[in-house]
This record gives C-alpha cells, sequence and structure tokens, in this order.
C-alpha cells in the first residue's frame, strides 16, 4: 500500500535494539534483541516476547550469532549458549512435533529386565506379560530440540481395569520425568501420561501405557502346607515387624533431622563467606573505580523496582559507550551488567527479608524488579543456597 508502518517500544516491543530477523515456513517473525525472544504475527501484527523465565539462555543477544536452518530451526546466540527451537512448536492450531523418547524398566524381586521403546505423540505402548513377582515399574521420560523442555512436568494416571470398570488408584505429577509405580498387585493396568508445560498447555497426545501382571500360579500341595504353618505365627511376626519398622523409621528421621540441620548451617555459613569475599573485593578497588562503580550502583538503586530497567538508558546516563561499559563492569565486578544487576537485586532483597520489611515473599520480589515469583526463587536459591521463604522464616 506505499505506506512505511514503524515498530519500537511505544507498539509494544521489548527495546528498539533488534538483531536478527527471520521469518518461519508459518508468517511470523523471529527477531532477537537486546531483551527477549520476539515473535510477530505478520497478519494479526501481535507482538509475543520470551524471557529467561519462560526457558531461553539469556535476555540479551548478540549481535552476528543466529542462523535459520533449512529444516526450520532457528539457533539464535546470547552471552549464555544458544537457544535453539522450530517455530511449529509454538503453533496454537497444530500439533507440536517434538518426540519425547520413553524408557521403561521394571524391576522384580529375583533380577532386573529393562525395556526400551520409543513415543512419537501418542502412540501407545502395550508393555503386558510381567512376571507375577514384578514390584517395581520405573518410566523415565527424555526429551529435547526446544527451549522448554526442561520445564516440563508429568501427569499420571493409573488406573486398574476390573471386569468392564476402570478404578483410579493412583495419581500424581512428577518434575523430574521420573514415574516410579511401587507394589503393584497382579491384574491389568492402563497408565496414562501427560507431557505439561510450565504454562499448562500439554504437549502431544496422552501416552497410553497397557500394563497386566500375571496371577501367580501354585499346584503344588507342599505351598499349601508351608502357608497353613506360617499362619499360626503370622500375628506374632507381623506385631514383631511392625515394631521393628517403627523403630527404622525412628532412626532414619533422626539421621534426617541431623543432616538437613547440618546442610542448613552449612549453606548459611556459605551466606556470610560470600558476603565478606564482596566487602574485600570492594575493599581493593581504587577510588576512582570505587566511585565509578557506586554511580552505577545508586542509578539503578533508583530504578531497581522497574522491572524493564533498560540498561542502555543507563550506559547513557553514565556518559560513555556501550563497550568501555561492558569492560569496566566486567572488571570490577567481573560480572556482566545485566548479571551485576541481579546481583544488585537479589542482595536487596536478602537485606529486605532480613529487616522483616515486608509482607511477603511476593512482595520482596516486586519491591527488586523482579514480578515473577517462581523465578525470584529459582534465582535467589542459587545465589544464596535456600529459598526465600525459608530465608524470610
Amino acid at each position: 500500500e506505499n505506506k512505511i508502518i514503524r515498530y519500537n517500544k511505544n507498539e509494544g516491543l521489548p527495546t528498539n535494539n533488534l538483531y536478527s530477523v527471520y521469518e518461519d515456513r508459518y508468517g511470523y517473525l523471529w527477531m532477537s534483541s537486546f531483551r527477549g525472544l520476539i515473535r510477530f504475527n505478520k497478519k494479526t501484527h501481535d507482538i509475543q516476547v520470551f524471557y529467561e523465565e519462560d526457558g531461553i539462555c539469556e535476555n540479551e543477544f548478540n549481535r552476528i550469532s543466529h542462523h535459520q536452518a533449512a529444516d526450520g530451526y532457528l539457533y539464535f546466540g546470547s552471552q549464555n549458549g544458544v537457544t535453539a527451537l522450530h517455530s511449529s512448536s509454538f503453533l496454537a492450531d497444530s500439533a507440536p512435533t517434538t518426540k519425547l523418547g520413553l524408557e521403561l524398566k521394571h524391576t522384580t524381586v529375583v533380577g532386573e529386565v529393562i525395556w526400551k521403546d520409543y513415543w512419537d505423540n501418542g502412540e501407545p505402548i502395550d508393555l503386558t506379560a510381567l512376571p507375577p513377582d514384578t514390584r517395581i515399574i520405573d518410566l523415565t521420560i527424555k526429551g529435547a530440540n526446544v527451549f522448554w523442555v526442561d520445564q516440563l512436568s508429568l501427569r499420571y494416571t493409573l488406573a486398574r481395569l476390573v471386569h468392564s470398570d476402570t478404578i483410579t488408584v493412583r495419581e500424581g505429577e512428577s518434575s523430574d520425568y521420573r514415574i516410579e509405580l511401587l507394589d503393584l498387585q497382579p491384574g491389568t493396568y492402563q497408565l496414562r501420561v501427560q507431557a505439561i508445560q510450565k504454562n499448562g498447555k500439554q504437549i502431544g497426545e496422552d501416552l497410553i501405557v497397557s500394563i497386566h501382571i500375571h496371577q501367580p500360579t501354585y499346584h503344588h500341595p507342599f505351598f499349601w502346607v508351608v502357608v497353613s504353618v506360617l499362619l499360626i505365627g503370622s500375628v506374632w511376626g507381623i506385631l514383631q515387624w511392625r515394631t521393628l519398622h517403627l523403630q527404622r523409621q525412628k532412626l532414619v528421621l533422626e539421621a534426617l533431622v541431623k543432616e538437613r540441620t547440618q546442610e542448613v548451617l552449612q549453606k548459611q555459613q556459605t551466606i556470610v563467606d560470600q558476603s565478606q569475599v564482596i566487602e574485600s573485593m570492594r575493599r581493593l578497588l581504587n577510588q576512582q573505580d570505587e566511585e565509578w562503580l557506586q554511580r552505577f550502583q545508586q542509578i539503578v538503586d533508583h530504578r531497581l523496582a522497574d522491572p524493564t530497567l533498560y540498561l542502555p538508558d543507563i550506559i547513557e546516563e553514565m556518559n560513555t559507550s556501550r563497550t568501555l561499559f561492558y569492560e569496566k563492569v566486567k572488571q570490577l565486578t567481573n560480572m556482566t551488567p545485566n548479571q551485576y544487576i541481579v546481583e544488585l537485586r537479589l542482595t536487596k532483597a536478602k537485606a529486605l527479608l532480613e529487616q522483616g520489611r515486608s509482607s511477603s515473599v511476593k512482595a520482596v520480589g516486586e519491591t527488586v524488579g523482579i514480578n515473577n515469583p517462581k523465578y525470584f526463587s529459582r534465582r535467589f536459591k542459587e545465589r544464596f543456597g535456600v529459598l526465600p521463604s525459608a530465608y524470610f522464616k
């Protein structure tokens, strides 16, 4: 139509600094930027931004590190690795192409047998004719090729088939891609597994695993003689076993409490040691560097509650070039500017928790510019070794 349309922060972009633009086969534009990975719908002009808490490696991408492969995969380099994705995995109106490998393993009381098979978008796997001494079934799902795989969880339901009825006997969710079914009784079961994204959406179809454990067959008359003898002492044996079991549980719990107490003490000492190291580094800075760094910190402190803190504005206020600014921050702190800003946010949050001035951990995160509670808790634990909720208590 012979007209130019401008898109910048006023139209919803997170930043005006864009480093690459690629068009996928579905009519979307993928753009790496100074702040996040952007997907732009050419038809509706909708803008969707993915940040570090959504699964990408780093919010700040590199200027010349990007590539579009012939198979449709996009690769964007950052200061913390490469984010790889296939655009078809992000279409709401089409099934994801992600393949999740499934390893099935069952353990018996007399040995171990391992089955390995592959699940591609919900093709049922039939695991039948297990021996009657089967006690444990372990399932492990493995996946790759999209950046949110490390944030998937498994939701599963185990149902027992009795005649024409289906009775649910176990439900649960796993975040470590492992499902352990203990002490299954003989019979026929159906296990349904779903791979769930962080945003609650399902990836692929339901995985259906059929499980059948044979009923034990005992035909020797000697078996019934042994059963009769065992029944005589069963009550006494059960009482003795129960007593020993409770005693073992008590010992295990006491050992666990002792171990966890020691871990907490060690983590607290680590926090103290890290604070001392930072203080020692600051004393080693000469006066000029100290004043320069303090000025940078003051600028950040004034805007710490802003989750969209814009680094180019800080560089402009510091009256220096981008290259010299990055080199100076790296030299004085051994961190990138973004990493040091995160360090200032977390250090401020720790101080607020110690002072008890906030009503909740969420409020502390918002005060320091981190509005996502899960992301705030994860980064706080990575930095100080404990969750902010535990530190708050």
